[in-house]
């Protein structure tokens, strides 16, 4: 009766085993699929609205982004703003955002736009020596910043509206600001530079400080 009661246990020990190994695989499959799926969801979420040269505008999960093909290198659009993808070739990527008083599609007059440059670092300098090697800037025209453990530079201009007919030196634009950070990474030196203008270009200056710090902090 004994050996009959133990054979049962067995049985019904090997059996529950076998089933929770069933289980276990069933669940592995299962998660699997959930995975794919989420995959191919995202992958069809992803919408191209514009492309011109090298410069890509998308629609993504997390929002519209602007990607440069040719450098490998995107930035989410903040809402409110749109993609200038008809730029200057040194401009990797250009960003603005306009106020009411804009009436030209070319020059800022009221509003700001964001551009992103990238120049070659192969000495891998810091940012304070690129910046004193490479730009006319003296020691004290440079703040420098720590942003996510980023050294930054930041400096601060009126915006350039044009040559002087006469002698060539720069006229610069009543009411507005260029406040540009550099930081390094690796072989190359960024540049995030915001110009303002226009009877609120403090306010812009704010807001468009404030977007470049969050993109260095989170997305380079």
């Amino acid at each position: 009766m004994k050996k009959k009661i133990i054979i049962s246990i067995v049985i019904v020990v090997i059996l529950i085993a076998i089933a929770g190994g069933f289980f276990y695989w069933w669940q592995g499959q299962m998660a699997q699929k959930s995975k794919e799926s989420e995959k191919k969801e995202g992958a069809t979420e992803e919408k191209i609205i514009e492309t011109f040269g090298d410069i890509v505008v998308k629609e993504t999960s997390e929002g519209k982004v602007v990607e440069n093909k040719k450098e490998g290198i995107s930035m989410k659009v903040p809402e409110g703003w749109e993609v200038n993808t008809h730029t200057s070739e040194d401009v990797v990527l250009q960003i603005r955002k306009f106020g009411p008083n804009q009436t030209l599609d070319t020059e800022l007059q009221d509003g700001m736009g964001l551009n992103l440059y990238i120049q070659d670092n192969p000495e891998r300098l810091n940012i304070k020596e690129f910046a004193l090697k490479n730009w006319e800037y003296s020691p004290e025209e440079l703040i420098s910043l720590k942003i996510n453990g980023k050294g930054v530079i930041k400096t601060i201009e009126k915006v350039i509206y044009g040559l002087d007919e006469y002698d060539e030196n720069p006229v610069y634009l009543e009411d507005s600001e260029l406040v540009d950070l550099s930081f390094t990474k690796d072989d190359k030196t960024y540049t995030l530079s915001c110009s303002s203008a226009g009877p609120n270009y403090k306010d812009y200056t704010k807001e468009c400080e404030d977007v470049m710090k969050d993109k260095i902090q989170n997305e380079f």
